[in-house]
């Protein structure tokens, strides 16, 4: 594999590269850095924008003075060296593709989600009396549908064959209605209103929720966006509640 890098200086200069990561290897040192890419600052800014003691504050500069990433001029002003600059710059581009990023943002939504508190709420639990059936299908609607249909004794009169007849959705193929093509299928087309009509031909009444709004990420949620899933959830909840299933 060709990664072109040059292994022989890497060997040669192991005790240099690694007295580098010591001396990024604190967040106090990274912020320093990151503040004095902005501008050249002196120590009392420093000392109230990292919120350190005077000795602490002089021993993390001192270390990356050392290294050369940081460097003081007259009068007690610091700034931020080529090396530092580009060394933080590596950084941020490396942390941005790397695994560990997507990771910590995973863990992040689950904590931020899964961290409820419930105060001066009685805890309830309903049972459903038709336990789902999970249906393992390339099309999720038809395996959805059909899981539904399981869970209310029809597993003997219906397969997924049968509902895509009924519901109409097999004759979608190849996802095209009227010229258009949409790798997210019928639900995207114009087709989508009489599909969901039609899976009543299996004898079921079919009452469809529609929301127009889009899928924002998580740290750009507006308050309309958490009034949108709010009332989601509630028409969920309620469907549930009634012992309906919800696809």
């Amino acid at each position: 594999m060709n990664n072109n890098l040059d292994t022989k200086e890497i060997f040669d200069s192991l005790d240099n590269i690694s007295k580098l990561g010591k001396a990024i290897a604190h967040p106090k040192r990274l912020q320093l850095l990151i503040l004095l890419l902005d501008e050249r600052r002196d120590f009392s800014t420093l000392l109230d924008k990292t919120n350190l003691k005077k000795t602490a504050l002089s021993k993390h500069l001192s270390k990356l003075m050392t290294n050369h990433l940081v460097v003081k001029h007259e009068r007690g002003v610091y700034n931020i060296t080529t090396d530092g600059e580009e060394l933080l710059k590596a950084l941020t581009t490396v942390y941005k593709d790397s695994k560990s990023r997507d990771e910590l943002k995973r863990k992040t939504l689950r904590k931020r989600y899964s961290n409820v508190r419930v105060i001066n709420m009685e805890k309830t639990e309903n049972i459903v009396s038709r336990e789902p059936k999970l249906q393992r299908a390339w099309i999720s609607y038809l395996g959805a549908v059909l899981g539904v249909l399981q869970s209310l004794g029809k597993e003997k009169d219906i397969d997924r064959v049968s509902v895509g007849g009924y519901s109409g959705y097999a004759f979608a193929l190849p996802n095209v209605s009227k010229g258009n093509t949409c790798p997210s299928g019928p639900t995207a087309l114009a087709v989508w209103p009489d599909i969901v009509k039609a899976t009543g031909n299996l004898g079921f009444r079919v009452h469809e929720f529609v929301d127009y709004g889009g899928y924002p990420e998580p740290d750009e949620l507006t308050d309309k966006d958490r009034i949108r899933a709010k009332n989601l959830f509630k028409l969920i909840k309620t469907a549930i509640d009634n012992d309906k299933p919800v696809v």
